[in-house]
């Protein structure tokens, strides 16, 4: 069976993707679709069978997807609708944990419009396409021919390797936030303690808030479970958040949104759908290796509904059974308040409200479930860049000479005057920019001991 791209889109979309996926078996890439016919490709060479007549729908897409070299993800105002399909969501999550994830925008979105699964991903603008665009759609050609024309474990290897040059400019700050994190985590491993342990996460900068997370699986955990001589392995899992919960939603309906959460996980764990809290601790018994959950919630809907459901979802994970386990339970929720016109922690602002919620849900959590509120997401001032780079002796070593020099100048205030804390977004952007003069993160593998 030849090698081919898996298409994820909204079914809105169909008639729009058209002309964009007959350009793309134009440019030779074979395609899964899932009702070729409606878009008139079902006779094309290059498009494989979609969904068959009578045939189970949610098994023939898996099937599809887990078989694909690659997940393009079609963004667009309707696959970026919260109420897009869950089966748009497993695909997007598939890809991405896969590390065999291409997303190409349909429409100009914004990244404040964005939802936090689409967030921190690097998309081809393809808003343009059939105008003036040719340049963006054959970016979109190369990466898609990267995936069907590679082969072996070396791909896996450098994408991976990208993937933590991707994080370094990242890594100049957050030392309170991931010294807290560490903390937490080897205090259990230490004791050989395991129980679910909560972590929230605030931030101005929503970017920078899933990338911090990132962080924390791909770079913190694996390093400190080496430390216990246990296997670096972390399962690492996006769960979506209800969105729709009303501030005065009754006991059904939280019980409803938390059945929801529970059916979800058992799903992201591989299990039958109706497997249980008993069949979700018999899976984690026999998983060798961290499991790490995370979810974002949006700081302008929360209500007491959102309060309510979280600590229902606390109390389920102080009632799972972990006696038996070895690897540490992670559970991390991302809050931000980007787009907030007045200063995010004054009286009355929802981020203060999260913050005191989150606290008196910690206080009534109990002794089987650990949770952590970690420092807020900041700015980054000189000395925090200026500190990472002392930590890092590889990264000082290659860098520019005129490196600090110009980072003086980057946090220089506007009249040349006394220096200015930057949003982490816009530290990463120089640090990036600075990291492509040294050829970090292109076709290069990259030193781990760059890690903290």
């Amino acid at each position: 069976m030849m090698r081919y791209v898996f298409v994820s889109h909204s079914n809105l979309d169909k008639r729009a993707l058209k002309p964009v996926l007959e350009a793309l078996l134009a440019a030779g890439i074979p395609l899964w679709i899932d009702r070729p016919s409606e878009v008139g490709l079902a006779e094309h060479r290059l498009v494989l069978p979609g969904i068959r007549p009578g045939a189970d729908w949610d098994a023939e897409i898996r099937n599809a997807y887990e078989g694909a070299v690659c997940v393009l993800f079609f963004l667009s105002r309707n696959s970026n609708n919260p109420a897009r399909s869950d089966s748009l969501f497993r695909e997007f999550d598939h890809g991405s944990v896969n590390d065999k994830l291409v997303i190409a925008r349909l429409d100009d979105i914004g990244p404040s419009e964005m939802s936090g699964l689409m967030r921190i991903r690097q998309a081809v603008d393809l808003s343009g396409f059939g105008r003036d665009d040719s340049a963006h759609f054959q970016g979109l050609v190369r990466a898609l021919h990267r995936f069907v024309l590679r082969e072996g474990e070396a791909q896996t290897t450098q994408a991976s390797s990208k993937r933590f040059a991707r994080l370094l400019p990242f890594l100049c700050d957050r030392r309170t936030q991931r010294r807290r994190f560490r903390e937490a985590v080897e205090a259990d491993l230490e004791r050989d303690l395991v129980r679910p342990q909560m972590f929230f996460v605030v931030g101005e900068d929503s970017q920078c808030a899933d990338i911090f997370v990132e962080q924390l699986f791909f770079v913190d955990l694996p390093n400190m479970l080496e430390r216990n001589r246990l296997s670096r392995l972390v399962d690492d899992r996006l769960l979506r958040w209800p969105s729709d919960i009303g501030p005065r939603a009754d006991a059904d309906e939280i019980k409803d949104h938390l059945d929801e959460l529970e059916y979800e996980l058992t799903e992201k764990l591989g299990l039958k759908p109706r497997a249980g809290m008993i069949g979700i601790e018999r899976r984690l018994e026999r998983q060798n290796g961290a499991l790490f959950l995370y979810f974002d919630i949006n700081i302008r809907k929360w209500n007491d509904g959102h309060r309510r459901l979280l600590g229902e979802w606390i109390g389920w994970w102080s009632r799972l059974n972990t006696a038996e386990r070895r690897y540490p339970i992670i559970v991390v929720g991302r809050f931000c308040y980007a787009g907030e016109r007045i200063w995010p922690f004054g009286r009355g602002s929802p981020t203060l409200r999260v913050l005191e919620d989150l606290a008196g849900l910690s206080k009534s959590a109990g002794g089987r479930v650990t949770t952590v509120i970690l420092p807020q997401l900041g700015h980054v001032s000189y000395e925090d860049v200026e500190a990472w780079i002392d930590e890092n002796a590889d990264f000082a070593a290659e860098a520019p000479p005129d490196l600090r020099q110009r980072l003086r100048k980057f946090f220089t205030g506007v009249l040349g005057m006394g220096e200015r804390n930057v949003p982490m977004s816009q530290a990463a952007s120089f640090l990036r920019e600075i990291m492509d003069e040294m050829k970090i993160g292109t076709d290069a593998p990259i030193s781990r001991s760059a890690a903290p």
